[in-house]
């Protein structure tokens, strides 16, 4: 056997020798069976694939998977027992039946008293039936029809070639089988303890459970009835060597006993000795250790925040060799030199690498999508991601009436996001992102209406020549390859957006809330208004109401109560159904408020002629009371101002969608050249609102687009297979948008409060699971509790609070300037965004990494969003230099 064999995955099955009517269903009587099977029977007590299963007799199931536990006494008795009388053997039969009739020659030659049948009662005893509790009609195939004669849980002949077929499933490619027989043989005259190695493997059929080829054969049989339970711990200890590759190697190699004892040496060197007072309350049934539970955290965060926890995992796994002083690679202290000006020349060179990048991947993006194993992923994904993008959408077009300008009404929203989610998904780098109205599109939109305002300036001849110099910026910007500084983003900077957003979307709702309550006498009199505070408060319950209410859809998607399939289609229709409670407790509490409701035009009342708001060109030029250049070099700056947000944003963009194993090319530079410069031009020349990347968005459709292990093994976690990487959703998704304005009618009982209470909800749920929440959560702990956050194993704590109280600064200020532009008239001051934005990444880039002290684990606490060549330099010297 070579060594790539040996290194196969191996499924164990663990039996003891039992007699069948002890194996029997309660409800079966033996005397029905009687003649049917042989008097005894092998029942399997044990199996092993990644973690151990133990059946459980009273419960009648296998208990979750379980970390195995060895006692060491049992440890110790199984290595004298290999060193008195140990048996190796090596078998070139290629049938089940001749494997095990050299066996039974072999153990009689050895260790059976002389008898007349002795050799043939003990191979019938090794070919008696296999019983497999688990196995039924749903789970198993049996390829004979001889197998209808059992019911469930009953002993199978191996004639009858019953396999499980969940298991079988669960398994990697490649997997091999080895079976441990233990029990009590009167006819034995010494302890037997055999190790049978096929040269060639063999269908195991009938010997196991599983469909796969069968390479061991192990026996433990005792001659003493009392030691029948000491023999099925050594056949368990033996079994979990053998899920040792090193071990297994070895066992498969080896010529006498003392191999194996020095296999059994090394193995105990990469084991962990506790006492048993140690581990006590965690051991589950005196067998094992229940598995490390995934941080809730990181669960929890799925359902906006979308992070590949194996990719995640591998990005930090250098932590424990920095700390530990050895040769752990970091990045350099970074500095500004001609080689990487090099990489901003020649102008739009990225441009054109993308526009070959996007070519080569277009076709493959519409046949991807209607792939036989693909198919169902796309089609069920549509509904999800329809309401992802339209509930936002909707509540957007309606602060966009309230604060912005009534031209910019709700059903010109829905219509121009769809056009663009459209646009977007036909001729984007990486169409698994998507676009739409958000946060600071809106900010920057609401700070041209109010200037607009203040300098007596027609907002859309303003609104006009701020989007023509967004283009001409977003166009400088992707002439100077800036599209290339996407490889080199880091997590803090992504999650300083993100941060941002979600305590927008917050303080958005709640200021809306909020700021319509009376605070006056006046209010209580004059006319009308003096319900004004009975309506704040209504409205303010109804908000509450869909934040409560999609927190407890979100955690029932989480949880683990019904099916798997059915808890997502529930919280895929999260939004719908927290609008429609809201929508139906507002008709049966508050039926005799008049409550605000979405401002939308009914069905036999739309004009498709509002859709479109061409601009008059002989109107631009007009610009009241200020001169032609104050007006254009006000522009400019906003325009510069708006495309540094906008490139950021959809950079970021871009960014999420990579991380789930996204393995086509995805041009960066395509994405920026329609949010940049095609999007805005389209938005200024038709009236339409700006558009931009939304990660939030991104994130909900990629997590509905990836492919997930569909047959995990037992006890480890579903890991991500792949992402399918297609146009069609979103392209469909985007139509659907277009045609919901159809549904006037309808949308116009949804309370206005319902869309706040979403902006709450969406706002918490972007905040839940970010290392910077973990790390101010971790700090307000002691360090004996930051077990929850596997990222902070090892971390000093010194470090980590300065990294996340510098952190927690720049998004301070974020929020402070935020309040600021709301509550006084300079919305002006809400340019700084981007400007603090770049700033905060400049410092990471270029400042913290001259601190000696924090430089050494910032590595570990910001690595890039995308992996990229680095310099090498290891953390010895980078130490050794901090000492100085």
């Amino acid at each position: 056997m070579d060594r790539k064999t040996t290194e196969r995955p191996l499924f164990t099955e663990l039996f003891r020798l039992a007699r069948t009517v002890e194996c029997l269903p309660a409800q079966r009587l033996r005397q029905d069976v009687e003649g049917l099977v042989n008097e005894y029977c092998w029942k399997e007590v044990a199996r092993y694939v990644l973690y151990e299963e133990i059946f459980d007799d009273f419960l009648n199931e296998f208990t979750p998977p379980q970390i195995s536990v060895i006692n060491y006494k049992c440890f110790n008795l199984l290595e004298k027992s290999i060193k008195k009388n140990f048996s190796l053997l090596t078998c070139e039969q290629k049938t089940i039946a001749g494997v095990l009739s050299f066996i039974a020659e072999q153990v009689y030659t050895n260790a059976m008293k002389p008898s007349k049948n002795a050799k043939e009662e003990l191979a019938d005893i090794l070919m008696a039936n296999r019983w497999h509790p688990e196995a039924s009609h749903a789970r198993y195939s049996r390829k004979q029809s001889i197998g209808s004669m059992y019911s469930v849980g009953e002993p199978t002949s191996l004639h009858l070639k019953r396999t499980n077929m969940h298991l079988n499933a669960c398994l990697p490619e490649g997997t091999e089988a080895c079976c441990v027989l233990t029990g009590y043989v009167q006819e034995l005259k010494q302890h037997v303890y055999v190790l049978t190695r096929l040269k060639t493997a063999i269908d195991g059929l009938g010997m196991v459970e599983v469909n796969n080829p069968l390479r061991f054969i192990v026996l433990f049989l005792t001659s003493d009835r009392s030691q029948v339970e000491a023999f099925s711990e050594l056949g368990r200890c033996f079994a979990l060597l053998m899920q040792d590759s090193a071990f297994r190697m070895t066992a498969y190699a080896a010529h006498d006993t003392n191999v194996l004892i020095q296999a059994m040496g090394n193995y105990l060197q990469t084991t962990v000795v506790l006492p048993k007072s140690a581990i006590k309350s965690a051991i589950v049934g005196e067998t094992g250790l229940a598995l490390p539970q995934t941080d809730p955290v990181q669960f929890d965060r799925t359902d906006l925040i979308f992070d590949d926890f194996q990719a995640d995992l591998a990005g930090r796994q250098g932590r424990h060799s920095i700390v530990s002083g050895l040769a752990q690679e970091i990045a350099r202290i970074p500095r500004i030199g001609k080689k990487n000006v090099k990489n901003f020349c020649p102008p739009f060179k990225q441009l054109f690498l993308g526009c070959s990048m996007w070519v080569h991947r277009y076709c493959s993006d519409f046949k991807d999508a209607f792939e036989k194993d693909n198919i169902a992923t796309v089609l069920s994904s549509i509904p999800f991601v329809f309401f992802v993008v339209f509930g936002p959408t909707i509540t957007m077009g309606n602060l966009y009436v309230k604060e912005v300008n009534p031209l910019v009404n709700l059903e010109l929203c829905i219509v121009s996001c769809g056009f663009f989610t459209a646009t977007y998904a036909l001729l984007s780098g990486q169409p698994a992102a998507t676009v739409g109205p958000s946060g600071p599109c809106f900010i920057f939109e609401g700070i041209t209406a109010q200037l607009s305002r203040s300098l007596h300036v027609s907002f859309s001849n303003f609104r006009f020549w701020i989007g023509i110099y967004t283009a001409i910026s977003g166009l400088i910007l992707i002439g100077l390859n800036f599209s290339n500084l996407a490889k080199y983003a880091r997590r803090s900077l992504e999650e300083l957006f993100s941060s941002f957003v979600a305590f927008y979307f917050i303080l958005k709702a709640l200021f809306a809330l909020f700021k319509v309550i009376p605070y006056t006498e006046e209010a209580f009199v004059n006319g009308t208004s003096t319900n004004r505070g009975s309506t704040a408060a209504a409205n303010m319950c109804l908000a509450f109401w869909m934040v409560i209410f999609c927190s407890y859809i979100a955690s029932f998607k989480r949880s683990h109560y019904i099916r798997r399939t059915a808890r997502y289609w529930v919280g895929a229709f999260n939004v719908p159904l927290g609008m429609l409670f809201v929508t139906v407790m507002e008709r049966i509490i508050f039926s005799s408020y008049q409550l605000p409701t979405l401002n939308i035009p009914k069905f036999n009342e739309i004009s498709v002629s509002s859709w479109i708001r061409i601009v008059n060109i002989s109107t631009v030029t007009d610009f009241g009371s200020i001169s032609a250049p104050m007006l254009h070099a006000l522009s400019a700056v906003i325009g510069l101002f708006f495309t540094l947000l906008i490139f950021c944003e959809t950079m970021l963009n871009s960014i999420t969608a990579l991380k789930p194993k996204a393995k086509k090319p995805s041009p960066v530079v395509m994405d920026h050249i329609l949010t940049n410069v095609a999007f805005p031009l389209i938005s200024v020349f038709l009236g339409w609102p700006f558009m931009s990347g939304v990660p939030v968005r991104t994130i909900a459709n990629t997590m509905a687009l990836v492919k997930l292990e569909p047959h995990p093994p037992p006890g480890k976690p579903a890991e991500i297979i792949s992402l399918v990487e297609q146009r069609v959703n979103l392209l469909i998704v985007g139509l659907l948008v277009m045609c919901a304005v159809a549904l006037g009618d309808i949308l116009r009982f949804i309370p206005v409060a319902a869309l706040y209470g979403m902006f709450l909800f969406v706002g918490m749920s972007g905040l839940r699971g970010l290392d910077l929440t973990n790390s101010i959560s971790a700090l307000l702990c002691r360090r004996k509790y930051w077990g929850r956050w596997e990222f902070l194993s090892n971390l000093p704590k010194q470090q980590l609070a300065v990294f996340t109280l510098i952190r927690f600064c720049e998004l301070s200020i974020l929020i402070a300037i935020m309040i600021i532009a709301e509550f006084s008239s300079a919305s002006w001051i809400s340019f700084a965004f981007p400007l603090i934005i770049i700033i905060s990444a400049l410092i990471r880039e270029f400042v913290l990494p001259r601190w000696r002290w924090l430089a050494v684990y910032l590595e570990i606490l910001d690595r890039r969003c995308i992996q990229v060549a680095k310099r090498k330099s290891t953390v010895a010297s980078l130490a050794t230099q901090s000492k100085r």
